[in-house]
């Protein structure tokens, strides 16, 4: 039975869906998937859970979750060396999401133990890198910046010629000087007083 929605049969809604967003219909299926797999973990299924959670990956999936859960699964399974593995990728990933669109500490809350800090750990490393390139891409630029400004900077203007400087010992000249607008101004204040 083909269950009809509003005169169009549902395979041909998903099949229009598709048409139109293949990239936002791609996201909920492997979000779908994701939801699966982690279903599976925490029911003890972990040979399934891994299974899913591979395929989403094999999907094309960029959720950190994913390879967090299936080195999840794998720990579970003995497989330490997948584990580790999947752990790096997935906090790699979780350090590009600079938008933070998956909730990853949420999805972890149930997950406690050993395997946890392991997983904190691969985290925690992984920003750390990733605040150290920025360091060092932050640093690079300013170097350029720096070098691009010693490049258009003009060159220093040298001083105009002025008055002889006085030999030391020499009395000074009195008087108003061509070079002090204000001595004339101060004679004239005085005068003026007296």
């Amino acid at each position: 039975m083909v269950r009809v929605v509003g005169g169009i049969g549902l395979a041909a809604c998903a099949a229009l869906m598709l048409l139109v967003s293949p990239a936002r219909a791609q996201d909920q299926l492997l979000e779908e998937v994701y939801g699966q797999g982690v279903h599976a973990y925490f029911a003890g299924k972990y040979a399934e859970a891994y299974d899913v959670l591979s395929v989403a990956i094999n999907g094309g999936s960029k959720d950190p979750r994913v390879y967090y859960f299936r080195a999840l699964a794998d720990a579970k399974l003995g497989h330490d060396s997948l584990a580790e593995s999947d752990m790096k990728t997935g906090a790699q990933l979780e350090t590009e999401d600079t938008e933070q669109l998956y909730p990853v500490s949420r999805s972890l809350e149930r997950v406690q133990g050993h395997v946890r800090l392991t997983l904190e750990r691969h985290r925690m490393v992984a920003r750390a890198e990733t605040r150290e390139r920025q360091e060092k891409l932050n640093a690079l630029r300013y170097e350029q910046q720096r070098r691009s400004e010693e490049s258009v900077r003009r060159a220093p203007v040298a001083p105009a010629p002025g008055p002889e400087p006085s030999t030391p010992g020499a009395p000074a000249a009195k008087g108003p000087t061509a070079d002090d607008p204000f001595s004339g101004s101060q004679e004239k204040a005085g005068g003026d007083a007296a």
